[in-house]
């Protein structure tokens, strides 16, 4: 589909939309819903479903579509009463589908709370190729220059 669009200085932009179809993130839950908190909010919300010293259970088992990974991420607000993720972001792989649970420290939430945040991203599946020296791989201006290089004069 193509639109265009008549600008000031009467040149004319046409804009192309591409639709893809985007397979369906499928789950099933023991407690709450996976929900977005709006209509443009990157994340899934993750409730507590059950509770203990380590370990919160959120209830849900996801199939992730492939070519896709899941990011938990702590929700934001929950910081500021001392709640963490003990490995600070969890990453659930497309093939797993035993219950998310969230490994936590400091501030105990409630069962029924939101937690944390699901975020579906794409990632690379392609070939891996192992090269037999630093030389081999591509030079580039960066080079070699590690934590905050980039902006050094």
């Amino acid at each position: 589909m193509s639109n265009n669009y008549e600008l000031n200085n009467h040149a004319e932009l046409t804009c192309e939309t591409f639709t893809t179809e985007v397979p369906s993130l499928r789950y099933v839950s023991k407690g709450g819903d996976l929900t977005q908190g709006s209509h443009y909010a990157a994340g899934l919300d993750l409730q507590v479903h059950s509770i203990d010293d380590q370990w919160i259970g959120t209830g849900i088992n996801c199939q992730i579509p492939p070519g896709m990974f899941g990011l938990v991420v702590p929700r934001s607000s929950l910081g500021l009463k001392g709640f963490r993720l003990k490995n600070t972001l969890g990453v659930i792989d497309s093939d797993y589908r035993g219950e998310i649970k969230l490994a936590y420290e400091g501030y105990t939430p409630r069962v029924g709370d939101r937690v944390a945040q699901l975020i579906l991203l794409q990632h690379y599946v392609g070939p891996i190729e192992r090269m037999g020296s630093i030389d081999d791989l591509n030079s580039t201006t960066r080079g070699t220059g590690g934590f905050g290089s980039t902006g050094e004069s």
